[in-house]
């Protein structure tokens, strides 16, 4: 790990998240008379954060690539949210979800998805574009390619639905699913960050959990 980086701990990543989502109430040019109705999208926001996050604390040479296209031959091509690379071998994805939306009913088929494509990539090279020189890259995937699928907030949906569909995932050989936080959703108004986060139940545990189960 580099010297020049401070660990990201969880309670700092979801007080970024709960800033973010409060900094995308405002207009990103902040002149008196524009005024925004829909929030920014944060999501991509925080996949570069999780990214951060597993550089922070993974300790190896590590590369991660968020927001990603990869092309497989034969395969139809995707986008991971990160992509966790080491010695250009991929063994772990990252799927991340802000929380459960409108999939409170059918979650678990993302778990199902995922199998489908894990089979497909397993074993096989891939290539994929820099975002910065656009220059074709090349790298491989493991045999065994696992993707972690993380809930950032379960704090919008019956606590009881949500452990239903959590336990489905028990059905999946090859994808993993975290909670990062219960409680009080980090998109809450009227309460500042801070607020939110003494209120909110961060679940360390599923942070170190997601830590030792990448390769």
């Amino acid at each position: 790990m580099a010297e020049d980086k401070l660990n990201i701990r969880p309670v700092d990543f979801m007080k970024h998240i709960c800033q973010l989502y409060l900094d995308a109430r405002s207009p990103k040019f902040p002149y008196e008379n524009i005024a925004r109705g829909n929030s920014r999208i944060v999501s991509s926001e925080v996949e570069d954060l999780t990214a951060a996050f597993l550089s922070t604390n993974l300790h190896g040479e590590y590369e991660f690539l968020t927001d990603q296209s990869m092309r497989v031959e034969g395969v139809r091509r995707f986008v991971p949210d990160v992509v966790i690379m080491k010695q250009n071998v991929i063994h772990d994805i990252i799927d991340v979800k802000m929380d459960l939306g409108r999939r409170r009913d059918d979650f678990y088929t993302e778990g199902g998805k995922w199998e489908d494509i894990l089979q497909q990539i397993n074993g096989k090279d891939c290539s994929f574009i820099d975002g910065v020189t656009k220059e074709r890259k090349y790298a491989s995937f493991a045999d065994s390619v696992t993707c972690h699928i993380i809930v950032i907030s379960s704090g919008n949906i019956n606590p009881e639905q949500f452990r239903q569909q959590f336990s489905k995932f028990n059905d999946y050989e090859s994808v993993d699913v975290y909670c990062f936080s219960e409680n009080l959703h980090p998109n809450t108004y009227h309460q500042t960050p801070e607020e939110i986060i003494g209120i909110m139940n961060i679940r360390s545990d599923e942070f170190d959990r997601l830590l030792k189960n990448i390769t």
